[in-house]
């Protein structure tokens, strides 16, 4: 997989889009999660999307993270 493509895959669903592409080509992938300090705005741990692709050793690395729901922001703020 080109670096060209690598970038192809950031800011898309995981699910829905990425998984099933690296495992159709037999792509190998660790997955890594983040989530951000602050518990302002609502998320949806249910619906990651690729925020960050690395390549490592013999595949690559991905990291996750909840797409924001909306509605915005907790508590009316």
């Amino acid at each position: 997989m080109s670096e060209t493509m690598w970038q192809d895959l950031l800011a898309r669903p995981w699910h829905q889009e990425v998984e099933p592409l690296l495992q159709a080509r037999k792509i190998p992938y660790t997955v890594v999660w983040t989530r951000s300090g602050s518990n302002l705005f609502k998320v949806d741990e249910a619906a990651p999307y690729v925020l960050r692709v690395r390549k490592k050793d013999e595949g690559l690395e991905i990291l996750l993270a909840p797409r924001m729901r909306k509605g915005g922001v907790k508590n009316g703020l």
